[in-house]
């Protein structure tokens, strides 16, 4: 079973006056709140864009950034036609989950979405709404009729199905002539029982203009309650950790140097057993101080005997005992000290295969440079040292 999300941002925000979804909110756009928020989630394996013709391009410029995000699509006229696209951007098996998510509601947490599938793994489809809190009359011509408040939600998404529900309720819309407002009408189509949970307090759309003025308030907060979500529900004990790793090596006479697994081909390897990577094994190092005691070497030689000399592969096997103990990534910083090779134009190359190796967004990670005024081996260029400094929030062990 995988999990597929698709972020429906292909409507025209006709009621809003400009393009919503990229509108800068607190210095970044709409709809990367949604994009971090299910990139970081490792229950998430793939992430659908859909677009329209006039944001196309600057989303796919914006989904650069979230590894996760496997393909920006167009989207239809209507926002069933818009599932409908994303849905046919991937090859989906009966039993996947997929969700559907509006990019206007940026600020929809961890928790509710976790708890969506859960349920929805369970019966087949669920969502989340918030409960109504006023008096509910419905009006026609001859009288009025006041419904029961207490069955009654607002609707918000993410939406979760299966996919078999998700096609067979597809076909009976089409053969109906009906164009559903939400996903989870194609359940009730297809005669399921639909799981609504209630929607955290943020997680509402950004409709109008005037949505803002609640929306710009809520970011800080949202922050907050995002670090205590992440990979974990009740997440009880939840803290933040900082880790520090470091490692340094020199030149050897042969082989091709390799930083935060980028080729520098002009310059030989560092020595080590292995591809002799500083930066992973600094970041090593950093990652296990968050939960452990010791350096990462033993780990290393074991696998070097194994023939595995790719430091990569010892930063995804820390990086599962990492969150295995309940660890996120939400900063790190390297630190290099080195005269050769320069650093600077390759920093972007190296942020993006880091942000692939540890699943998280660029934003995350930065680079320093220096060269130590050469009062170092490694300011003289015999060498390259590493230092890494990680921020890493530990939520408790409970789980859905």
């Amino acid at each position: 079973m995988k999990v597929i999300t698709i972020i429906l941002a292909a409507g025209q925000s006709t009621r809003f006056n400009q393009c919503k979804i990229v509108y800068l909110l607190n210095q970044k756009p709409v709809i990367s709140y949604s994009l971090e928020t299910f990139s970081t989630l490792k229950e998430i394996d793939q992430i659908i864009v859909v677009a329209n013709q006039k944001n196309i391009k600057i989303l796919k410029k914006i989904c650069l950034n979230f590894p996760k995000v496997t393909q920006v699509v167009l989207g239809g006229k209507s926002r069933f036609q818009s599932s409908l696209k994303g849905f046919k951007a991937f090859s989906a098996q009966k039993e996947d989950l997929l969700i559907f998510h509006n990019a206007a509601n940026p600020f929809v947490n961890q928790k509710e979405i976790l708890l969506s599938l859960k349920k929805a793994q369970k019966n087949g489809s669920a969502g989340v709404g918030h409960k109504v809190s006023n008096t509910i009359r419905q009006i026609n011509e001859k009288n009025s009729l006041t419904l029961k408040r207490e069955n009654i939600f607002l609707m918000e998404t993410p939406q979760v199905l299966k996919a078999e529900i998700f096609i067979q309720g597809a076909q009976i819309a089409k053969q109906k002539n009906i164009d559903p407002t939400d996903d989870l009408t194609l359940a009730e189509l297809s005669g399921k029982k639909v799981s609504i949970i209630t929607a955290s307090a943020n997680n509402k759309k950004i409709t109008y203009q005037q949505d803002l003025a609640v929306a710009e308030n809520i970011p800080k907060s949202f922050l907050k309650l995002k670090n205590i979500t992440l990979n974990k529900i009740n997440t009880k004990n939840n803290n933040l950790k900082i880790g520090f790793g470091h490692d340094s090596h020199p030149f050897s006479s042969k082989g091709v140097c390799t930083l935060a697994g980028v080729k520098f081909s002009s310059f030989p390897a560092l020595q080590g057993n292995s591809d002799g990577d500083v930066a992973l094994h600094a970041l090593c190092n950093a990652m296990l101080s968050t939960f452990s005691s010791g350096s990462f070497s033993r780990l290393a030689d074991t696998l070097c005997k194994k023939g595995i000399k790719d430091s990569s592969q010892y930063v995804k096997l820390i990086l599962k005992k990492f969150q295995q103990n309940g660890g996120q990534i939400e900063r790190c910083v390297f630190s290099f000290e080195c005269l050769r090779p320069k650093l600077e134009n390759k920093f972007p190359q190296m942020q993006k295969k880091l942000a692939k190796i540890l699943n998280i967004s660029l934003e995350k990670i930065s680079f320093i440079a220096t060269s130590g005024e050469k009062l170092t081996s490694f300011g003289q260029g015999k060498g390259v040292q590493v230092f890494v400094i990680l921020l890493a929030n530990f939520g408790g062990a409970d789980g859905i």
